[in-house]
């Protein structure tokens, strides 16, 4: 935490012990987490994403998060293509259940009325 390079680009406060575990996956989801949130809201600032990790993670401030986003509008983009690429297979799922679903139904309904048809023949 003393090196110059750290202190550098991620700034840790002088009275941080732990650096906390932090991936990137957990700042990428708490992103999305925060553009879900506020999807009609105004538009999402770093600072309400790192206000929702410092509760999220139970640290004192902001700084003793020791995370850095160097492009803040490319972590936005990237994660609105990736829900984009999410909610297109979801639907692709949906639609493949639809219709294994239907097959099952038909094939079930194929049986019983072949089972109906020996019962009253």
């Amino acid at each position: 935490l003393k090196h110059p390079i750290v202190q550098q680009h991620f700034k840790p406060p002088h009275d941080l012990k732990n650096v906390p575990e932090i991936s990137y996956y957990d700042i990428m989801s708490s992103l999305k987490n925060c553009m879900q949130q506020n999807r009609r809201g105004p538009i999402l600032q770093l600072d309400t994403v790192l206000e929702f990790m410092q509760k999220k993670f139970s640290v004192p401030s902001k700084e003793h998060l020791c995370i850095r986003i160097s492009s803040f509008p490319l972590a936005i983009q990237t994660n609105s293509r990736f829900m984009r690429a999410e909610r297109a297979a979801i639907q692709r799922m949906e639609i493949e259940l639809e219709k294994q679903f239907k097959i099952l139904l038909e094939h079930r309904a194929n049986q019983l009325k072949q089972q109906l048809q020996k019962d009253f023949s």
